[in-house]
């Protein structure tokens, strides 16, 4: 029985191994040891399969054991049945070939791929699968559905290639104590995003509405990032004006509302579509609704701006003090309660040396002397600037629609006032003065005490076209005129502290400025250099000695055309065009030859008016009744002659129904001369003669029931 038992097993032995060399169609089994076992069978013990299985194998704990050189197990699926699966798998063990690698696969026999693949050598742990369905790479201690461990930097790579048609693309997840990052290996290996250790909650978040958050879980759904930290700000890019301007290049309309810092301005610009625009918020179109001096504090506010109205004290600013001395010890240049400045650097010793620069450029004194080899130097002067009471404008002017205003000596730069806000085109408006305000009726206003120079006894006068300020500048009013409807300035005045204008056809406005003048007489302060030493009135004096060269340069000029060609001994010559002075000047002639004109007309039509005058048969007395037309009011005519040195003739015509008339006789300073009462009614004339007036021009004004009824000019030889 012993012997049957052992014969038994040795044929299930050889009948099972040659079945499984049958199902791989292994060659090494001739076909004719098949055996077919068509029953179950149970082995209670280990079982070795394989060519290379030994009587006495030895399993160990091995309860099935396939020996052999080349192992492969098939499962072959043998349905027929239509719908019932019939895939075929395999599992392989190494290579077949020399030299081959050592692995084990799920191989899909049917469709001849390898799915699954354990490569020998691989780390414990390589693939782990827990109890909880939860998958460990290099651990066997998963802690969520995907646990990937590494001793550094555990990654995860995507890789598209070209199988699909699409270009191929690779990107690299990782992550280690430095940061976890995205890498574009494509493209060089760039980092394009990094998560930082340590960064806190909610650093970058993406809402459902497609807000990005920063530092907040519930970013605000109207704005595209809001940033909520409490304790850091928003940071621009950084450009100098040069990568700026190399930006602006690449820029188009697109690109609108593009923000950046310029590191050189210390400003924000921003692209409009076409420029940049400093200060980056398009707030470009605010009125100031307060831009006034109160006191020495300067207010502003914005329009529209939400924010209350911004104050800067210029106390500060304020020394008040007129007679300060300057003096020179040794090269120092001193002002009393002031500063210094060593003049030891702009001396060089030598005799025969002209001076390139020698200007004042705003506040600054610039100096370069001729072949000294050295930049022009420069003096900055605004801190000497004491607000004396002698100052003149250096600039007051208009340009454009801007009225720039700048004072001699004041340390501030030149200030303007946009006027093109008060342009109406409409020529019969008012002008008048309340306190220091100028209103124009249907315009606006301007306050000018912020132009207040303190100078006691200014006068301003208009020649032509430009309004002139006494010791100042002149404004050229001729862009303001519209040309419409060809009225005159007629009837203007300064009588005393009151200025009197008048405009054809409109209504006469006066104008007080004594608020203009501060009473403290310290105007007529006059500069004197006598030999080497300037000297001020009032004030002290400076010895210019220690800065007069000795070669005894003579300075000559030429005037070929318009062009004044200056020349110094030893020196460069310097030429000057002087044709814009010409222009000026010429411009000035033909506007007196125009006034000249005019003149000649109204002589003309004067005597022409006498001639009719003497041939018609008038009442004795002059009073003409129910006379039609204009001749129904009052009319003062231009004196004959005049110019004159002796006696003129004045003719005006008074309705019968004037109560009371009187003429009054002015100088260009606005003095009352001479005041004559008018009792005649009708037409009339007074005789002027010149005893007791001084050469000059003079103004006489008709006026009739109170009421200002013309102005005439009249010129004493």
């Amino acid at each position: 029985m012993k012997y049957f038992q052992i014969l038994a097993n040795l044929l299930f032995l050889i009948g099972f191994s040659t079945t499984a060399l049958q199902a791989q169609n292994d060659s090494d089994i001739p076909s004719s040891d098949v055996q077919t076992i068509a029953d179950d069978l149970v082995v209670q013990g280990s079982e070795c399969v394989g060519l290379d299985c030994v009587s006495a194998e030895s399993f160990g704990f091995d309860t099935q054991r396939y020996k052999e050189n080349n192992l492969r197990m098939h499962f072959d699926d043998t349905s027929a049945s239509a719908g019932f699966p019939a895939n075929d798998w395999r599992f392989t063990f190494n290579d077949q070939t020399n030299g081959g690698e050592n692995y084990f696969s799920i191989d899909d026999a049917t469709a001849g791929r390898q799915i699954f693949r354990l490569q020998a050598s691989a780390p414990s742990n390589s693939f782990y699968m827990s109890s909880a369905g939860k998958i460990g790479l290099g651990t066997n201690t998963p802690v969520l559905d995907l646990h990937i461990a590494k001793g550094n930097t555990p990654a995860m790579r995507l890789e598209q290639n070209t199988s699909s048609g699409f270009t191929a693309q690779t990107w690299d997840i990782a992550g280690n104590e430095a940061n976890f990052f995205v890498r574009d290996v494509t493209n060089g290996s760039k980092i394009p995003f990094k998560i930082i250790p340590n960064a806190p909650t909610n650093t970058l978040v993406l809402a459902a509405n497609g807000a990005v958050g920063i530092e907040i879980l519930a970013p605000n759904a109207n704005a595209s990032i809001h940033l909520a930290a409490s304790d850091k700000g928003l940071l621009l890019n950084k450009m100098t004006n040069a990568e700026r301007t190399a930006f602006e290049v690449g820029l188009v309309v697109a690109d609108q509302g593009l923000l950046l810092y310029d590191t050189d301005d210390r400003q924000i610009y921003s692209w409009d579509g076409t420029q940049w625009q400093s200060g980056g918020l398009n707030t470009d179109d605010q009125v100031a609704d307060v831009f006034q001096l109160n006191g020495n504090d300067l207010e502003l506010s914005l329009e529209d701006d939400g924010v209350a109205t911004q104050t800067v004290d210029l106390s500060g600013y304020l020394d008040n003090t007129d007679d300060q001395a300057l003096s020179l010890t040794g090269n120092s240049l001193d002002l009393e309660d002031g500063g210094s400045v060593d003049l030891s650097g702009y001396l060089d010793n030598t005799d025969d040396q002209g001076t390139d620069v020698f200007q004042l450029n705003g506040n600054d004194l610039e100096l370069s002397l001729e072949d000294d080899g050295v930049a022009t130097q420069t003096v900055d002067l605004s801190g000497y600037l004491d607000n004396t009471d002698d100052q003149g404008t250096d600039v007051f002017q208009l340009n454009g629609n801007d009225l720039e205003l700048s004072l001699e000596d004041d340390g501030v730069a030149t200030q303007t006032v946009d006027l093109s806000g008060y342009l109406d085109n409409t020529d019969d408006q008012a002008l008048s003065l309340t306190g220091n305000t100028l209103d124009l009726e249907d315009g606006g206003s301007v306050d000018l005490s912020g132009y207040l120079d303190n100078t006691d006894d200014q006068m301003i006068s208009l020649t032509g076209n430009n309004l002139n300020l006494e010791n100042g500048g002149s404004v050229n009013l001729s862009q303001y005129l519209d040309n419409t409807d060809n009225q005159n300035i007629s009837g203007s005045s300064l009588i005393n502290n009151v200025l009197l204008i008048g405009i054809e056809n409109g209504t006469s406005q006066s104008i007080d400025l004594s608020p203009l003048q501060d009473g403290t007489g310290t105007d007529n302060q006059n500069l004197n250099l006598s030999a080497n030493t300037l000297s001020i009135s009032g004030g002290n004096s400076v010895n210019l000695s220690g800065y007069v060269n000795t070669d005894n340069q003579q300075i000559s000029g030429t005037l070929t055309g318009t062009d004044l060609v200056l020349s110094i001994d030893n020196g460069t010559n310097v030429t000057v065009d002087l044709s814009p002075l010409i222009a000026d000047l010429q411009a000035d002639l033909s506007d007196a030859q125009d006034e000249i004109n005019t003149l000649n007309t109204q002589m003309l039509d004067v005597i022409t008016r006498l001639e009719v005058l003497e041939d018609c048969a008038c009442d004795p007395l002059g009073v003409v009744d129910n006379i039609p037309g204009e001749r129904q009011r009052a009319i003062l005519y231009q004196n004959i002659p005049n110019p004159f040195n002796d006696t003129s003739m004045i003719k005006y015509f008074l309705p019968v129904d004037v109560k009371n008339a009187s003429m009054t006789f002015s100088n260009t300073i606005g003095q009352i001369v001479s005041r004559v009462v008018v009792d005649s009614r009708g037409e009339g004339e007074l005789n002027v003669n010149t005893g007791g007036l001084a050469s000059g021009i003079y103004y006489y004004i008709l006026y009739a029931d109170g009421q200002k009824i013309d102005t005439k000019k009249m010129v004493i030889e």
